[in-house]
């Protein structure tokens, strides 16, 4: 089902198993958040990649699915930094991730912005 697939996506960048992870997503995915957005396959994998390498800790506290559409609701910490966060992930047919929409407070992780999105 689709709370499997976004949560063990999130497991996976947490446990830093992120080869083959372009697996889990349609060919042209969004990811967008209150930093930055990413448009597809290519430009996806390598931000998953280096907030995967930042990413210290993730506790999913709450799961919602309807339809074409998951809700992740997490407490987060990156680069020594703990927030709350949401992720509401909308999936293709085959379950694939179409795109992500990310919501937290990005303020303390401004200063970071470039080791994400530019590495």
């Amino acid at each position: 089902d689709g709370i499997f697939v976004c949560t063990n996506y999130y497991n996976s960048l947490l446990a830093k198993q992120i080869e083959g992870i372009e697996h889990v997503f349609s060919a042209n995915p969004i990811v967008s958040s209150p930093m930055d957005e990413v448009c597809g396959l290519e430009g996806v994998v390598k931000a998953a990649k280096a907030f995967s390498e930042h990413l210290e800790s993730m506790d999913i506290i709450g799961t919602f699915e309807k339809d074409n559409q998951v809700v992740l609701e997490y407490l987060f910490k990156l680069f020594g930094i703990a927030t709350k966060g949401v992720s509401i992930f909308t999936l293709t047919s085959d379950l694939k991730i179409e795109r992500v929409n990310l919501f937290y407070d990005s303020h303390p992780f401004r200063v970071k912005r470039e080791e994400i999105f530019t590495k």
